[in-house]
């Protein structure tokens, strides 16, 4: 394989370690509620719903302290009344100087994923409301929702009017891309479990946090239940009181097969296969057909990107232009997984695995199934380990 040339992203990678950790900024939220009257309007926005609701939750608290009609509308429920919350942006509240408008799910409604049409009226109503005078049928705003974009009308609007941003990002539950081989104990995940922990008065070492990390995945809900499990559990072991109950994600899974980490990747389709995996809303599909199909997609998915920047690297090109040209995302960690895949197998190899995946992939239009036995064959055929002559 020709020389690699190296190009840093040193920086990049950094930045994205920049982003606060987010049971700080909850702490963050609640010292400033406490010293000073709530903005206008807050936007609470990230992919973890377990933060997202305590923030909401300190904001409601915090507007009935100050003595306003908290009025709560759940865009996710199948009983959501858009009627109700336009009827309590426009109007005065009847029961006391202010109210304070809770929106949960703004996002979907905002996308127009709730009903046909509303989106408009809703985004222009959130709009006016925000664009009033304080104390003219005034109060507050508190948007709950997982991906609404900081250049939208309605989170513009709340900008400017001297509302905020409450970021609640998923913690990181790996080590990162810059450092790979870190401490698996030292991620954020471990630390929130260690802190929880405490909080419920429940003993955890590192390594007992990262077992209750790795036996639930991130899903801080669930995390939580196992810890109220563990303090109503006495003196039983950490083992008999924790059950296993982690969901493996089809593209982890496969970027550990393509890797050729063997163990990870046994016990990621161990996983997969027998509890499934968490789909974006939080629920959990266990439907085989599926996960076999998410499996090659993304298998094959990496393979070709990999073929591609081998083939780009053999030629010369550095590091940059290599996953350009594979059309590698540009974040960070997408960059490293690349990297990491390159370094390990060339262009031949990885031709090669797409010939079997190939195969595997023909199978599922036969009358035979592919299931866990099939994926782990070819996990252990791509198994970590050096190409001939390689130094």
């Amino acid at each position: 394989m020709a020389a690699r040339k190296k190009t840093t992203k040193k920086k990049a990678r950094r930045s994205s370690a920049t982003k606060e950790y987010p049971p700080d900024v909850l702490r963050g939220l609640a010292r400033s509620l406490d010293s000073a009257p709530a903005p206008r309007g807050v936007l609470v926005r990230g992919d973890e719903p377990y933060f997202r609701f305590q923030a909401v939750e300190l904001l409601r608290a915090a507007a009935r302290k100050r003595g306003a009609e908290v009025s709560t509308h759940d865009a996710g429920d199948s009983e959501f009344n858009s009627a109700a919350l336009l009827d309590d942006l426009a109007a005065s509240p009847l029961f006391a100087e202010e109210r304070c408008v809770v929106l949960r799910n703004a996002g979907k409604l905002l996308a127009g994923k709730v009903r046909a049409g509303l989106a408009d009226s809703v985004g222009r109503a959130l709009v006016a409301f925000l664009g009033r005078e304080a104390g003219e049928a005034g109060g507050g705003l508190v948007l709950d929702a997982e991906s609404l974009r900081k250049d939208s009308k309605v989170a513009k609007a709340m900008t400017s009017g001297g509302g905020t941003i409450v970021e609640c990002r998923r913690l990181w539950d790996s080590p990162p891309p810059w450092s790979p081989n870190a401490d698996p104990r030292s991620t954020e995940l471990v630390r929130w479990i260690l802190e929880r922990s405490g909080e419920k008065e429940v003993k955890l070492n590192r390594d007992q946090a990262a077992f209750v990390a790795a036996a639930t995945g991130n899903r801080l809900a669930a995390l939580d239940d196992q810890l109220e499990r563990l303090r109503r559990g006495g003196e039983r072991e950490l083992a008999e009181v924790v059950g296993w109950d982690a969901s493996a994600s089809p593209f982890d899974v496969a970027e550990q097969i393509v890797l050729g980490d063997l163990p990870r990747a046994m016990a990621g389709l161990e996983s997969l296969f027998t509890a499934g995996f968490e789909e974006k809303g939080g629920g959990r599909k266990r439907d085989l057909g599926a996960i076999v199909q998410l499996l090659l997609s993304a298998l094959n998915g990496k393979a070709r990107e990999s073929l591609a920047g081998a083939a780009a690297l053999a030629e010369g090109l550095d590091e940059g232009e290599a996953a350009n040209r594979a059309g590698v995302p540009s974040w960070p960690q997408a960059r490293a997984a690349f990297t990491r895949r390159t370094d390990l197998r060339d262009a031949d190899e990885w031709e090669s695995m797409l010939r079997d995946l190939g195969a595997l992939e023909r199978c599922t239009r036969r009358a035979g199934t592919v299931d866990a036995n099939d994926f782990s064959a070819f996990a252990l055929r791509w198994r970590r380990r050096r190409a001939p002559g390689r130094n």
